[in-house]
């Protein structure tokens, strides 16, 4: 299924004084038609590791759908920065390390910032 990329958006969302965090998503073709959506319940998780656990999950199920080029939109400018650097695949973090892993995987990637 190579052809046109395939635009993923995730957000996610954290009720700090419930440790109760969410995220959602949507992967759609260039001409807005639907892939798929996903939510997920996260438990206790810092906004940080809610954006990067969206893109995990976002690229993982386009992958498995057999897609090869994705542009990743994301409002979190850290989260951006810490996805382009290719560097941070040595990365302590594990979570960086499946999204590094899981990129390579796809043929072609981009990640854009998207301001709110």
């Amino acid at each position: 299924m190579i052809g046109n990329w395939i635009h993923l958006f995730t957000n996610g969302a954290i009720k700090f004084d419930a440790d109760f965090a969410t995220l959602g998503g949507m992967a759609c073709k260039q001409e807005r038609e639907w892939i798929v959506g996903f939510n997920r319940y996260l438990g206790l998780c810092t906004v940080f590791d809610v954006e990067l656990w969206g893109v995990l999950y976002g690229i993982t199920l386009i992958h498995e759908r057999g897609y090869q080029k994705v542009m990743i939109h994301k409002d979190n400018l850290k989260v951006v920065k810490v996805i382009q650097d290719a560097h941070l695949t040595d990365s302590c973090s594990a979570l960086l390390r499946r999204i590094h892993m899981s990129l390579q995987a796809i043929q072609h990637w981009k990640i854009k910032h998207v301001p709110r």
